[in-house]
């Protein structure tokens, strides 16, 4: 009899990020996710906690949407 083991691959971590160059400021993902987004200065939105919870993907995914230059990335990093 063989057995096989399957790699088992366990989520980790979210990393979010903004490229600012493409950032528009239309503040659509500060409206759903203000714990990490904000657009109070002058300059492009801030990712305020790149490494929010998990709990935040379904929220996160529709701002990375709702962004109309697709400035935002949203990644989902494997557990150790």
């Amino acid at each position: 009899m063989l057995i096989t083991r399957e790699a088992v691959t366990t989520v980790g971590r979210l990393r979010v990020s903004i490229d600012p160059l493409v950032c528009a400021c239309t503040g659509y993902c500060v409206q759903v996710v203000p714990a990490v987004f904000d657009l109070s200065g002058d300059g492009p939105t801030v990712v305020l906690d790149p490494h929010p919870p998990l709990d935040l993907l379904d929220s996160l995914s529709e701002a990375e949407t709702l962004c109309p230059t697709h400035a935002i990335r949203v990644q989902v990093l494997p557990g150790t």
